[in-house]
């Protein structure tokens, strides 16, 4: 059953059980309070929420078509989020910047239209039905709680039968502070604050006043669990292992004898070996030596740098699902087969998975959207991958991964976070023969900061309040760590260096990928 709450931004007008109208119903009741009345009296109902302007293009078959547990879906067709762009400003998530056109994991919820369960609705949006905040901003706390915690929150575009144009509806910003001290904290208001005063030219003295009592919301660990399902068949699922190497002989052997002791043997291996030297021969000799239970394929090349090995490796993917995976990690002999039932259980198609060093303690237990991607812990279905290739410009350099992940969101896939299996990262010492590499920016006066492959990505896939946000945070995080005591030539040489780091990310920019 399908329960729709039509609203004007701050009370429910009219209510849809299906396609019948609900005369009587509390309309002196803010909207969130009518649909958690509600939720509770019909636990098993879809909840829809839409604003009158938009009533006639909710798109009822899509919903019943797509609609799953610990999913929420929500769709926002004018230019600005609830929040407005300073939420950029505290939050340094890929979640900000929304690409309208596919289905996007973003927190940033919309009041005017959206879909959750009834049993969604109330577990992760108990906690915030007494709070005295408009229906946006209820969506949103409890949108970028939920995010962390196992509720899975995506702008998609198919809410709407057609695109209209509608007026943004923003938060106000009392409404903004208070998100960021519930969510971050005090200290994080105060950042906020001091960068209204320098970038806004606002001095919001009064909204920073009204949080210094508000409490920060504590996490859940212990997340609701998705209802478990059974007799995963993986058995015709086939699997390709991608392992770019450099000087790590023993330890990629003992990862090729990891997977070949699997209980489900993947497909095919591509390894990409690199050595710079332009005469050298392979030192690989147990791949031709010993017999394995899956296809090798083997390049040994002489140029260095796992973005070029990742990209030839991927051009001999085969098979359903890509391991991406490092050359010094251990893995258990059911590995591919906990990781693929497990994928198999969802319909997501990209997942990176825990991976830790020894002795390292995980921290979250529960699937859940993940901030980056890991080159050398992911699993990605091949139909993903279409079209994709590490970017070359991050080459030897800082994001990589992360742009990559940028690369799949965009195309409309999500990353999802698998706590089980775990890999066991070694981090072995760098290969024998490994050659630092050489930038041109090495020889500026003021050496760049951040990176400029950093300020690239950050260029590429961030917001602008985003931006002067890490700006801000990495000057007061730096200052500790360097010798420049005086506060005004710290200030100067900083500045220095981030415009040398904007001019090569520039530079970068105008380059091929």
């Amino acid at each position: 059953m399908n329960l729709t709450f039509v609203h004007d931004f701050k009370k429910v007008t009219a209510i849809y059980q299906d396609l019948a109208a609900v005369s009587s119903f509390d309309s002196s009741k803010d909207i969130q309070g009518l649909l958690f009345e509600f939720a509770q009296q019909f636990p098993l109902a879809q909840l829809i929420w839409v604003h009158e302007s938009l009533v006639n293009q909710v798109n009822q078959n899509w919903i019943e078509n797509n609609v799953r547990s610990q999913v929420m879906f929500f769709y926002n067709p004018s230019e600005t989020e609830f929040l407005s762009d300073k939420v950029g400003y505290v939050e340094p998530s890929p979640f900000i910047k929304i690409n309208k056109k596919v289905s996007f994991a973003s927190w940033q919820a919309s009041s005017f239209v959206g879909t959750i369960s009834a049993q969604d609705f109330v577990s992760f949006g108990s906690r915030f039905f007494k709070d005295n905040f408009s229906f946006g901003y209820f969506l949103t706390i409890m949108a970028k709680i939920g995010h962390r915690n196992g509720l899975r929150t995506y702008s998609n575009p198919n809410l709407l039968q057609e695109e209209k144009k509608v007026t943004s509806h923003i938060g106000t910003t009392k409404e903004l502070f208070h998100w960021t001290a519930q969510y971050y904290g005090f200290s994080k208001c105060l950042q906020l604050f001091l960068l209204f005063v320098l970038y806004e030219k606002q001095f919001p003295i009064a909204s920073l006043m009204r949080v210094i009592s508000v409490k920060r919301i504590t996490f859940d660990r212990n997340a609701k669990k998705g209802q478990e399902v059974s007799n995963v068949d993986f058995s015709e699922v086939t699997l390709d292992v991608l392992i770019p190497t450099i000087g790590r002989k023993k330890y990629l052997y003992d990862v090729l004898c990891d997977l070949r002791t699997q209980t489900k043997i993947p497909n095919r291996i591509i390894i990409v070996e690199q050595n710079p030297q332009e005469n050298s021969q392979s030192e690989l000799d147990y791949l031709k030596n010993e017999i394995w239970p899956f296809e090798i394929i083997h390049h040994f090349i002489h140029q260095t740098g796992a973005c070029n090995a990742r990209n030839i490796a991927l051009k001999e993917v085969k098979s359903d699902w890509v391991f991406f995976a490092d050359d010094d990690i251990k893995l258990a002999s059911t590995f591919i087969e906990e990781s693929l039932k497990n994928i198999l259980k969802t319909n997501e198609k990209a997942f990176t998975l825990a991976c830790f060093r020894p002795n390292e303690v995980p921290v979250f237990h529960h699937m859940m959207h993940w901030d980056t991607f890991g080159s050398g812990c992911s699993i990605v279905k091949k139909e993903a991958l279409q079209g994709l290739s590490f970017d070359m410009r991050f080459e030897n350099g800082f994001g990589e991964d992360a742009e990559f992940g940028m690369q799949l969101r965009n195309k409309g896939f999500d990353i999802i976070y698998l706590p089980q299996p775990q890999i066991l990262h070694l981090k072995a010492p760098v290969g024998g023969f490994r050659v630092k590499p050489t930038f041109p920016w090495q020889e500026e006066q003021f050496q760049p900061k951040p990176s400029p492959t950093v300020m690239l990505f950050k260029k590429m896939h961030h917001s602008k309040a985003q931006i002067l946000g890490y700006k801000l945070n990495l000057f007061l995080k730096y200052y500790k760590n360097q010798s420049i005591k005086n506060p005004f030539k710290y200030y100067k040489t900083m500045q220095r260096q981030w415009e040398v780091s904007e001019k090569w990310a520039e530079k970068l920019k105008s380059q091929s990928k």
